[in-house]
C-alpha cells in the first residue's frame, strides 16, 4: 500500500480523498439526495458492524472469534427477514 499502488488503487485514493474533502466542507447530508439519505444510512451502519466485527475479531482471541461469529451471524439472520424477496412470501 502506497509505494507500490496501482494506478487504479492511486485513482481510488484520490477519489476517497476528495469525497472527504466535500463532505468535511459541506456535510454529508448537504450532499445527499433526501430520497437517500435512509440507504446512506443503512449503508454506514452496515459498514461500523464490519468494522466492528474486524476490531472485536483482531483483539478477542480465539474464543472471543466464537462469540463474535455468532453474534454476526445472528444479526445477519435477523435483518435477512427484512430483505425484498422475503416480503413476498
Amino acid at each position: 500500500m502506497g509505494l507500490f499502488d496501482s494506478a487504479e488503487e492511486k485513482k481510488q485514493k484520490e477519489n476517497t480523498k476528495k469525497t472527504q474533502e466535500r463532505i468535511a466542507q459541506s456535510g454529508i447530508s448537504n450532499l445527499i439526495d433526501e430520497k437517500d439519505l435512509l440507504k446512506v444510512i443503512v449503508e454506514q451502519n452496515e459498514c461500523l458492524i464490519r468494522l466492528a466485527t474486524a476490531n472485536a475479531i483482531a483483539n478477542a482471541g480465539m474464543v472471543g472469534d466464537a462469540v463474535v461469529s455468532i453474534h454476526s451471524a445472528m444479526y445477519y439472520n435477523t435483518v435477512k427477514q427484512y430483505f425484498k424477496e422475503n416480503k413476498s412470501n
